[in-house]
């Protein structure tokens, strides 16, 4: 479903001079310049989606806000940030914000029209962006839509087929008749005159030049699932969401559909597609999941699995549990394979996992995976990364916790279970390392960033105690701030080479680590070079 298609500036200093500010818990935080914000925020939001400490309207606004700060100092990488937010870190709605408001801002219009197909890479992201626009710029009025985006949408529209094309466009709301209308693509073939004239109305199905397009108007006009219609629906390609729908969540209608739903939609649906199967089919739905290909095509991020798996431990109690039990191993399974080529990390890490009161937070409206979800997750898959890794969980107290074998969900049920109260006294980690004297390499600190100490907030900073351990103990280490949620400040200094900004829930984190370990690449600068990589005519 669409998320937007529905009826102060911060001034330099010098280096060793970081600026100090508050938390939003009082802590001691660094201001941060807008472009590195901007990354953290970019890389830990789902557009128009509340956070513990902000409502959603507060969030977009700081966004937006970055934007405009960063285009100031480099235009061309906020179209940069957004196709490696959307291509590396598999981001949906944030990317259309930074493409739609990039457009409307005079720095980064020359650079509009040549990102937008990198970003636009789902048939109803045509129309997310314009609806974007529609919504933020126009209140839901009538718009005008920037020259420079309408020849974007233009050349994005080539990358997507009859089916593509079909799939996403939705029956309320903005249409994909009218973003055609918008920005006029030029059709290259006969096919794609027909396609777009039948989806602006000038033109009828096709029987030979659109037969996915021909079966649907048919499909449309069937009112039972019989064998024609179960025909058409293949034909068509029809969606699960259309078939289901229209003629009712059946054992027949789901068994019709299977075949042509994609990875991800099977995961969201995982119940459903269990519901009324036989153990021989559900086996086969099982080896689907697990299936190397399938995984490394569909790209998801590691919190997808979790969130089916979630899903379906709900059910174990009521439901057939050898059936359930299945999938449940496939989906284990899978989010191992999902993560099997990360390149191993040598040398002594720590891994702090943040799992204080203010990461209950779901990322999004409806989603069963929250801030804290997410950390653990990322933080049992770093285990298995890291050759050598002390895993500590952290809020009002501290706790060293020891996950062993290769089940990463398993390692996650136990460390959720763990009680270490709810604030989110981050230093007293490293205090205690440095107490006993603890040499490591590196330490990976996963947290929405609001870290103080609950007993007196003026004192006891991350910051501070990290000073202390590379005098004490290891001069040579490197702090990981991965932030979580991107509320714009930070707990450590951004001018310090050793101290690096991280942000995202995307098992890319590792690769990102890796390549600093190899180059000491800061993130923005390897936004850069990886976007470069990309084909950009």
């Amino acid at each position: 479903m669409g998320k937007f298609n529905k009826p102060s500036a911060w001034k330099p200093h010098k280096k060793g001079e970081p600026a100090v500010t508050e938390n939003f818990e009082g802590g001691q935080a660094y201001k941060l310049s807008p472009i590195i914000r901007l990354c953290t925020r970019v890389l830990t939001s789902l557009a128009g989606e509340r956070k513990f400490y902000q409502n959603a309207e507060d969030s977009d606004s700081d966004i937006i806000r970055d934007i405009k700060l960063a285009a100031a100092e480099d235009p061309e990488f906020i179209l940069q940030l957004a196709v490696f937010a959307r291509n590396c870190f598999n981001l949906r709605s944030v990317p259309i914000m930074l493409l739609a408001e990039a457009s409307h801002i005079e720095q980064t219009k020359p650079f509009v029209a040549r990102y937008t197909p990198l970003i636009i890479k789902r048939a109803d992201e045509l129309i997310e962006t314009v609806a974007y626009i529609k919504l933020k710029k126009y209140d839901g009025e009538r718009c005008r839509i920037p020259a420079c985006l309408k020849k974007g949408l233009g050349k994005a529209f080539e990358n997507f087929d009859e089916y593509q094309l079909l799939k996403y466009d939705p029956s309320k709301g903005l249409r994909m008749r009218d973003i055609i209308n918008l920005c006029h693509p030029k059709p290259a073939d006969i096919y794609r005159e027909a396609l777009y004239g039948f989806l602006t109305g000038s033109l009828e199905a096709d029987p030979d030049l659109t037969p996915m397009i021909y079966a649907l108007k048919k499909l449309r006009n069937s009112n039972v699932f019989d064998d024609e219609t179960e025909k058409l629906a293949k034909d068509a390609h029809a969606t699960h969401e259309l078939i289901i729908k229209k003629f009712g969540s059946t054992p027949r209608t789901w068994e019709a559909i299977l075949p042509t739903m994609g990875y991800m939609a099977k995961l969201r649906n995982i119940y459903q597609l269990l519901s009324n199967r036989t153990e021989e089919q559900i086996r086969e739905l099982a080896d689907e999941i697990k299936n190397e290909k399938n995984i490394e095509k569909s790209r998801q991020l590691p919190f997808n699995y979790l969130a089916a798996y979630k899903s379906l431990k709900l059910r174990i109690a009521t439901e057939n549990e050898t059936k359930i039990n299945m999938v449940l191993d496939a989906l284990k399974e899978a989010l191992v394979h999902s993560v099997k080529n990360i390149e191993p990390i040598s040398g002594a890490t720590l891994i702090a996992i943040d799992v204080s009161g203010s990461m209950i937070t779901p990322l999004s409206r409806g989603s069963s995976i929250t801030y804290k979800d997410t950390a653990i997750l990322l933080g049992v898959i770093g285990k298995r990364i890291f050759q050598s890794a002390d895993v500590y969980i952290f809020a009002e107290t501290v706790e060293k916790v020891k996950p062993t074998g290769a089940d990463i969900l398993k390692h996650y049920e136990m460390l959720l279970e763990k009680d270490v109260g709810a604030a989110t006294n981050a230093y007293k980690i490293i205090y205690g390392i440095t107490e006993r004297k603890e040499k490591y390499d590196r330490i990976i600190l996963l947290s929405d960033m609001q870290c103080y100490d609950s007993n007196n907030r003026d004192k006891n900073s991350v910051a501070e105690h990290f000073e202390k351990y590379r005098k004490d103990v290891n001069p040579d280490v490197v702090l990981y701030s991965i932030d979580l949620t991107g509320y714009g400040t930070s707990q450590i200094k951004e001018t310090d080479p050793r101290q690096v900004l991280m942000s995202g829930w995307s098992d890319k984190i590792f690769h990102l680590i890796n390549l600093n370990e190899m180059i000491r690449t800061e993130l923005p600068e390897h936004i850069k070079t990886w976007t470069r990589t990309l084909q950009i005519k």
